[in-house]
């Protein structure tokens, strides 16, 4: 449970969640059998290389995560820098680096149709994403979290709307089939989740582009807000598609919601803006902040979008 850091004599860090099982067979060399670990490479320790069950990945000066399921497929996501990716059934190989927005992460699978998906990260080119409140934002947003709460009326300036925001410049929209939005549930330290039911959380997208950066955005000037309300949007200037539940109690999940593509059309965009906003209210005063991984957080991934190709 949990997680913990090793720190290697090389200089490396690997920081490891649970659950996961490693094997260290020397200080630049690591096997991960099942889980999840990220590992933080210094200078003097390029050429640290992680192994795992389908692929190798060696490192060329960078911080990236190596994710392996129960089936033995794996996944690498660059954080920052560059890797190698090797694929022992396929023998091809890849590099990988944080500014493409297209191979950002690639799951490396046995199967003929590896790369029928492209996972388009959050924090890929002008990507980003950021939390809004009414008030006590300074205070009570934080830039690794996602948050979302839709409190009872007396504690309106609580409220908590999510801003998305995706690099699609790159992107063949004509060739895309799906989309698929995912989100990891971490746990929340603020509020009770015994003061909320299920609930119900809708995604919407922005009909045109905006130029809405995470560093200026606020409750008052975010693309389509209203401000006297916890959920409500101007119709006129968002499309809904999608919608997710999340039952009482839940508070570790990745969350899979599938976009209606055909409300709005991915080819004429250079960027692509979502808002999320949790439908449901608390039961009572002080109920819980649902959170969801930003990047770099310790327990998730951060939002990203696969997208089925043709």
């Amino acid at each position: 449970q949990g997680w913990a850091c090793l720190k290697l004599t090389s200089g490396v860090k690997i920081n490891l969640e649970a659950p996961v099982k490693i094997e260290l067979r020397d200080n630049m060399h690591a096997y991960i059998h099942y889980g999840t670990a990220i590992a933080d490479v210094p200078d003097q320790a390029h050429g640290f290389r992680m192994d795992a069950p389908d692929a190798e990945v060696t490192d060329y000066g960078t911080v990236f995560a190596v994710s392996v399921d129960k089936k033995g497929v794996s996944s690498v996501n660059v954080l920052d820098g560059e890797v190698e990716v090797f694929h022992h059934q396929s023998k091809e190989r890849m590099r990988l680096t944080q500014n493409d927005p297209l191979q950002n992460e690639i799951r490396t699978k046995d199967d003929t149709d590896s790369l029928a998906h492209t996972v388009l990260s959050i924090n890929s080119g002008v990507g980003g994403y950021t939390t809004v409140m009414p008030k006590h934002a300074d205070t009570h947003t934080f830039d690794n979290l996602i948050m979302l709460k839709n409190p009872v009326p007396a504690s309106f300036n609580y409220s908590r709307k999510a801003y998305l925001k995706f690099d699609t410049s790159e992107l063949d929209a004509s060739s895309i089939t799906q989309a698929d939005l995912l989100l990891d549930q971490v746990v929340s330290n603020i509020g009770f989740s015994t003061r909320i039911p299920d609930c119900t959380f809708s995604v919407y997208v922005l009909k045109h582009e905006s130029e809405w950066s995470p560093s200026s955005i606020n409750w008052q000037n975010a693309p389509a807000n209203i401000e006297k309300s916890s959920t409500a949007l101007q119709s006129e200037k968002v499309i809904k598609v999608g919608e997710f539940i999340i039952p009482k109690g839940q508070q570790m999940k990745t969350i899979t919601t599938s976009l209606k593509l055909a409300k709005f059309d991915l080819s004429n965009r250079s960027q692509l803006s979502l808002i999320i906003v949790r439908d449901t209210m608390e039961t009572n005063g002080s109920g819980l902040v649902h959170t969801f991984a930003g990047v770099a957080h310790p327990e998730g991934k951060a939002p990203r979008l696969h997208l089925q190709d043709k």
